[in-house]
């Protein structure tokens, strides 16, 4: 019995000394938890390691008090630190300019600031939760104090000072502005990516295979997720048209102008373009030939800028072809034939530089095409006919013609082509027709195709 009470003893003494040592180590881990954190207060300016300090301890005295662990001098102190703290943030704005003062002045709040730091870690060390919840505590305060934005600052320290209510609405309101920020800088790429989508659909839809609808449903949400891309309100623009909406393709229209605030001469030339285009479908011809001068005017401006410019040239030369085909529509065929007979010089000097040889070779064709149409209006049949036989000469094989380019070629929307939807099509010549509906036939004029050789006759 007494070596099994000897033993009970000994076990007894070892389970104590155990959870003495437990509870040792408790400590320790408590203290070195928070022996890293108050040593980072050295990257702390004094005004901040200041607020760190007193919302820290703020925090640790109320979690304290609800758990009914603060002894009664750790409570004294913390309001003693409060209010000297207080006394001397109010005489630091009366030494305002006070060099001297107010590095006194500082120099205590730095004591102070210590001074809580130790009763925070003195309270962690008696409650683990505690600890916890005040270091977590810490860390957001901290974060916020050594923020970038001074906004966030200022309302931490608004927090500090008692208006807790106003400091969580001035934080809420920033942190709303930088989730809008986060949200707008998704969306925009997002539209980037879809864009690409965007367009092989159109192209999938000039081949037959998607319906109108569902092109336009996802230029539409382009335009949602970045309303300043300029590039797809101008293509969602014409597709209203070509669904009959002009109410809303001149919307689509007017949203890509006001998108350009910033762009270039050569996009606000091709949008004010396109709104000429939506003002002539609608019938609207003086409001769609106000638009075309302003597009001209802007155009010519460029190539004064840069006279090497060959898409400077090409702009004038499309808002050239708009003019003439407005005025066709309102009966001004002189008019029309001075346009495109500018538009046809144009395009035959640009011709003479290979690099944009292809593409003059065919805006002459289109040129001559259309002064082939009101060359036939007046009545001028012998110019109607050396118009459209110089045009089959250019391209024989072309299937020549001033309504749009088909699937293959279909323009891109920063780059306007000329006869595109919207605008005056014109008599639609043709190598196999040519001027079928002029009321005297050429000479040349059979069933079978004329050739260049004919037409020279």
């Amino acid at each position: 019995m007494l070596v099994a009470t000897s033993n009970e003893a000994r076990n007894l003494f070892a389970t104590r000394m155990l959870l003495a040592a437990l509870l040792g180590g408790v400590l320790v881990l408590t203290t070195n938890a928070w022996a890293a954190p108050l040593a980072a207060d050295a990257d702390l300016n004094t005004e901040q390691r200041a607020l760190v300090a007193q919302l820290t301890a703020d925090k640790a005295i109320t979690v304290a008090r609800e758990r009914q662990i603060a002894a009664t001098d750790q409570d004294r102190l913390y309001e003693q630190l409060k209010n000297k703290d207080q006394a001397l943030q109010l005489a630091e704005r009366r030494a305002a300019g006070n060099a001297a003062r107010l590095a006194e002045l500082r120099k205590a709040r730095e004591q102070i600031a210590s001074e809580r730091q130790a009763l925070v870690v003195a309270l962690a060390n008696r409650d683990r939760t505690l600890a916890a919840a005040v270091q977590a505590y810490r860390e957001v305060v901290i974060g916020i104090a050594t923020s970038s934005d001074l906004k966030k600052q200022k309302a931490l320290q608004r927090f500090a000072d008692g208006e807790q209510r106003e400091a969580l609405a001035d934080l809420d309101v920033i942190l709303d502005a930088e989730r809008a920020t986060q949200n707008r800088a998704f969306d925009i790429q997002d539209a980037e990516k879809r864009r690409l989508i965007a367009m092989l659909a159109l192209q999938a839809h000039d081949q037959g295979k998607v319906t109108l609808e569902e092109v336009i449903g996802r230029f539409e949400q382009l335009t949602r997720l970045n309303p300043d891309m300029t590039r797809n309100w101008i293509e969602l623009g014409r597709l209203y048209q070509d669904r009959g909406q002009l109410d809303r393709a001149r919307q689509a229209a007017e949203f890509a102008n006001r998108s350009m605030l910033g762009s270039d001469v050569h996009d606000r030339t091709v949008v004010l373009n396109e709104l000429g285009d939506v003002a002539a479908e609608a019938g609207d011809l003086a409001g769609a030939k106000a638009r075309y001068d302003e597009g001209l005017a802007l155009a010519r401006e460029l190539v004064k800028d840069t006279p090497s410019s060959a898409q400077a040239q090409r702009d004038i030369s499309v808002s050239l072809d708009r003019l003439g085909d407005v005025a066709i529509q309102a009966g001004n065929l002189a008019e029309a034939k001075i346009w495109f007979e500018e538009g046809l010089l144009l395009a035959r000097k640009l011709a003479k530089d290979r690099s944009t040889f292809a593409e003059a070779q065919r805006d002459i064709s289109i040129s001559l095409n259309k002064l082939g149409d009101a060359t036939v209006l007046t009545g001028d049949l012998a110019g109607a006919e050396a118009a459209c036989c110089q045009a089959i000469a250019l391209a024989p094989d072309s299937g020549l013609r001033s309504t749009p380019p088909g699937p293959a070629t279909r323009p891109a929307s920063s780059a306007p082509a000329r006869g595109s939807p919207g605008r005056h099509q014109g008599l639609r010549w043709s190598p196999t027709t040519c001027r079928s509906t002029m009321a005297t036939p050429p000479p040349w004029r059979s069933t079978r195709r004329p050739t260049a050789a004919v037409c020279r006759r």
